[in-house]
């Protein structure tokens, strides 16, 4: 995104007339070294749709939240002095307040900002990280009964001892919901169900199911759906596209200063909000996104924030610990994506993997020069776009054109964000099954009134091989690869075919090849195989006069 000024960074995420409440805790000023809450009120203030407040103490009085709330207000930011304060009071207060709770974001500017800089540097990463969070936060587009789940008793969160007494035992948890209008689950995909950790999703009758029960809130299957399909509440690709680029984009620290984009799961983000609590300070210029598990992190995710200007990319995992069993899908992502900057000539450090077991080793980790980036220098006009397979592709191109590399760069691995599909035309009908089953369109079927052809986009193709496992004459293979001199192609034929025209009213029907194979299964002859040659509106006209033709006129009218 092409910013100069915080209004720009959250101005094309909102509709004119919504209305964002953004809360400071006024003890900010003096939590640890301090934040300069006049200079960040100036710098949202100025924003269309923007109202801001400091509260004296709202990290010990979340209930502020509903007392400052305004009719008009519709989604709000709390800029806290310290994580771990319970979720469950924020929503409380929220709901009472007419907000979706999940549509409330809390950013740790005392953990994240003041312990860990000197006030002026944690001052400016805290409009940064502020102009990201309404960023996000504007993107939210609401939920619903089908978002969310209740859940009883008391969580780990901290709460104080007031709430204990006065809050419900009850809480809302965000789960995953179906766009029915955008899945292919009736064609046969099932690419969200292979993710889940949890077994939380499944295809019943051809329609794409979700276990309320089951479901945890990973996120893996929004990431993980090529079209949209699946939602979960403050978690779609949309606010993360938003807040990454606010992040790269927003005022604040100064442009000379390099920006590296920090991914971080909801579980393990406190490891980075303690650094330097633990007397582990770390540049200012690692800037977190946090996301429900890392496991969402896909190959696209890494290079376009590469291209949208991060001079590093940090994934912070949770190990052996993980709570949804992700490690080795992170770890399999990061091997790719270290092949691939090898081949392009980038860094390894571009993207950094961190554990956080040794507080010392992740800092060191992150304290490790981080460069200029890739040498991209004019951004304007990029945008991410962490869904698309075609943003993965160009991003792709773009690293490449960086490099001065040839498009000779071919790189086969099983996450590889892009495939490419052959298709033996010798055993082909072109029933175009592999077509429908594309969810993508990298597939598509071109047709004219005297033949067909199967073409294919490889910068469409994410390789997840559904054509493949529909195909009924098994002739379509899929390969994991990411070829550049491929993709610079873009579409191409695969497959082409005349087509049969109907003996009896001479419209196209159906491929030659398919009639073939159809002549062949009846072998060769009868009334059968003279209807074949004629379309489906023609072939019962067909069979009917053939049997008047041994019918008694007596006979047809008692018929």
């Amino acid at each position: 995104m092409n910013t100069n000024t915080a209004e720009q960074a959250v101005s094309e995420t909102v509709a004119p007339d919504a209305q964002t409440l953004v809360l400071l805790c006024g003890t900010l000023s003096t939590f640890a070294n301090g934040l300069d809450l006049a200079k960040i009120e100036e710098s949202l203030t100025n924003t269309p749709g923007l109202r801001v407040e400091i509260v004296p103490d709202l990290c010990g009085s979340p209930k502020a939240l509903l007392e400052t709330a305004t009719e008009g207000d519709d989604r709000a930011v709390l800029g806290l002095c310290a994580g771990g304060r319970s979720g469950r009071e924020i929503d409380y207060h929220a709901r009472k307040a007419g907000f979706d709770p999940f549509g409330v974001v809390t950013v740790n500017l005392g953990g994240l900002c003041a312990r860990a800089h000197p006030r002026d540097l944690a001052t400016n990463k805290a409009i940064v990280l502020l102009a990201a969070a309404v960023a996000k936060a504007r993107m939210f587009t609401g939920s619903g009964p089908e978002h969310v789940k209740p859940l009883l008793g008391w969580s780990d969160q901290k709460v104080s001892r007031r709430a204990l007494f006065t809050l419900p035992p009850i809480t809302y948890q965000p789960v995953a919901s179906v766009r029915t209008d955008r899945c292919m689950s009736e064609v046969g995909c099932d690419l969200c169900t292979t993710v889940c950790p949890r077994g939380a999703l499944s295809v019943v009758g051809g329609r794409l199911s979700v276990d309320k029960t089951a479901c945890d809130a990973c996120g893996l299957c929004v990431s993980e759906c090529p079209r949209g399909a699946v939602e979960l509440p403050a978690a779609s690709p949309r606010e993360f596209e938003v807040e990454l680029e606010a992040l790269l984009t927003a005022p604040g620290l100064p442009p000379s200063q390099p920006r590296a984009i920090l991914y971080v799961c909801d579980r393990n983000v406190q490891v980075v909000e303690d650094l330097a609590k633990k007397g582990q300070p770390y540049p200012a210029a690692w800037l977190p996104l946090q996301v429900p598990c890392t496991g969402m992190i896909s190959p696209g995710w890494v290079l376009q924030s590469l291209v949208l200007g991060a001079a590093a990319v940090g994934i912070v995992t949770c190990g052996a610990e993980c709570k949804f069993e992700q490690q080795q899908r992170t770890l399999d992502v990061a091997g790719y994506c270290h092949e691939l900057l090898a081949l392009l000539g980038i860094s390894p450090d571009a993207l950094r993997v961190l554990s956080p077991t040794s507080v010392a080793d992740l800092a060191e980790a992150l304290d490790l020069p981080l460069g200029n980036g890739v040498g991209l220098d004019d951004k304007a006009g990029r945008h991410a776009n962490l869904r698309e397979p075609l943003a993965t592709a160009e991003a792709l191109a773009q690293l490449a054109e960086a490099s001065n590399e040839t498009a000779a760069v071919v790189l086969r691995h099983e996450r590889s964000p892009l495939g490419d599909v052959r298709i033996d035309v010798s055993g082909c009908t072109g029933c175009e099954s592999c077509v429908r089953a594309c969810p993508t369109d990298a597939l598509a079927c071109e047709k004219e009134d005297d033949g067909l052809a199967i073409t294919f986009d490889p910068n469409l193709c994410t390789g997840c091989g559904l054509c493949a496992r529909w195909c009924p004459e098994d002739v379509v293979q899929v390969e994991h690869i990411t070829d550049l001199g491929a993709l610079s192609i873009a579409r191409t034929e695969l497959y082409r075919d005349s087509q049969v025209h109907c003996e009896r009213c001479g419209v196209a029907f159906a491929p030659a090849s398919m009639v073939r194979r159809v002549e062949q299964l009846l072998e060769h002859g009868g009334s059968s195989s003279q209807a074949i040659r004629r379309c489906p509106s023609c072939r019962g006209f067909g069979i009917s006069a053939t049997l008047a033709g041994h019918v008694q006129p007596d006979q047809q009218k008692e018929d």
